[in-house]
């Protein structure tokens, strides 16, 4: 598995688990400074993971593009030794 895959599934996974927590706490979820700072915490790290999730990805779609480049390079300076 990829990095960027692994990466989506724990950050919804946390997300699944800050869900679960508040419906079992109701009102006194994140009620005081302290569970507050921890909460917080656990959504911040799941931000953290999409967004790995989403860098993956994109160094993902750029290499192909560098690649798709880097053919069409190749072909231009073919056309060029074909035209000598």
């Amino acid at each position: 598995m990829e990095l960027g895959t692994v990466a989506g599934y724990g950050a919804w996974l946390v997300l699944a688990a800050v869900f679960a927590a508040a419906w079992v706490q109701g009102a006194e979820f994140a009620s005081e400074k302290d569970s507050a700072t921890f909460w917080g915490c656990v959504i911040g790290f799941a931000a953290f993971l999409a967004w790995l999730a989403v860098e993956d990805e994109a160094d993902d779609d750029d290499s192909e593009g560098e690649e798709d480049e880097a053919a069409a390079d190749e072909a231009k300076s073919g056309e060029a030794k074909k035209e000598r």
